[in-house]
């Protein structure tokens, strides 16, 4: 063979080659993977909003004496189907036998309702999620084809907004097929681009993701004592022996080197205390109580409190509330749990 016939066939080898990966590759709009979408860092991120046509959610941050927190807003729109005012015509025939009357006519009724509430880890996560913003590939889409990545009339808007920068608003289109991942028009480039979906999902999810619901952030093995108090009773401090083995970990009273099981089956309860909701300014109780304070000092010195009340809901219910150094706020409690840490007090001295 010639070396003519040689350089020829070898050109006609990788150009079939080639054709082949073409008609194989699973996107022909593909063109780079692992792309920067918005390239910042987690302490520029000032705020996180989504907007979609059932939920609206706003991440942003706040600062008091305790330090840095996330702050979430949540305006959720429910629909409602709910019938018309029905009016009796006195003159209509009556229904033959068996025949049954006509549906009656609705109208659709929407209920906006807006939560307000402290933001737990899963917030801090998503910004550093976002920081930087990565898409698993960049696609080549003209404007024209937009409709078929559901971005012609896209389910929610996101906007990021970071100091010292433009905001970054990206249009979520539709699922990509086999991945769940969501396509997504970046404002900014005129480009699509393809993003993780669990990147969004505590976004779509705020109202059951985002809420902190700890009323102590302080690992339990770092606490050093506790003092409890309660209108009831005088004050009594609890103290924690060999924090540091989880094995032998127990609690007391000062000044014993030996646990006490029943002070230790009380703080067990305390300490599995959980924010259940967080109560919104139409919300807020009457004739409130404070049944129980709980001041907890970690190994650094550092005092915790955990308020334990109870209350006149705003239907006249009695319920159980509470607030802590944590929470800011006031959140409702496990009417169970608090109850019962409150009627157990006896089984401390």
């Amino acid at each position: 063979m010639s070396k003519q016939a040689i350089i020829l066939a070898g050109l006609l080898g990788v150009g079939m080659v080639a054709s082949y990966m073409s008609w194989t590759s699973e996107d022909p709009t593909e063109e780079t993977e692992g792309v920067v979408v918005i390239d910042t860092k987690p302490e520029q991120i000032d705020g996180i909003s989504w907007t979609s046509e059932k939920m609206d959610v706003e991440l942003s941050r706040r600062s008091d004496t305790v330090g840095d927190y996330i702050w979430v807003k949540t305006v959720e729109r429910i629909e409602k189907e709910v019938p018309l005012e029905l009016t009796v015509d006195l003159e209509a025939p009556e229904l033959p036998e068996g025949e049954a009357p006509p549906e009656p006519e609705t109208r659709t009724e929407i209920t906006t309702i807006v939560r307000e509430f402290k933001a737990g880890d899963t917030a801090q996560e998503l910004i550093e999620s976002f920081a930087p913003l990565m898409a698993s590939r960049s696609l080549d889409v003209s404007s024209e084809k937009y409709g078929d990545f559901g971005l012609d009339a896209p389910e929610a808007t996101l906007l990021v907004t970071r100091s010292g920068k433009e905001p970054r608003e990206l249009k979520i289109g539709g699922e990509a097929y086999g991945t769940r991942d969501r396509y997504a028009l970046d404002a900014d480039k005129s480009t699509v681009v393809l993003l993780d979906s669990d990147l969004l999902r505590p976004l779509k999810f705020a109202i059951s993701r985002l809420p902190d619901r700890d009323l102590l952030t302080v690992e339990t093995p770092a606490l050093s004592q506790v003092q409890v108090s309660s209108p009831t009773r005088e004050a009594v401090t609890l103290t924690q022996l060999n924090a540091a083995d989880p094995q032998k970990a127990t609690w007391g009273y000062p000044d014993e080197t030996e646990g006490d099981e029943s002070a230790a089956a009380w703080m067990n309860k305390a300490l599995s205390l959980k924010a259940k909701a967080y109560v919104q300014a139409e919300e807020m109780p009457t004739g409130t109580t404070t049944e129980l304070t709980l001041v907890y000092t970690d190994e650094d010195g550092l005092q915790h409190q955990v308020e334990v009340i109870q209350g006149q809901g705003p239907n006249g219910e009695t319920q159980w509330y509470g607030r802590s150094t944590n929470t800011r706020e006031l959140v409702t409690l496990h009417a169970a749990q608090a109850s019962e840490l409150v009627a157990d007090l006896d089984a401390l001295p």
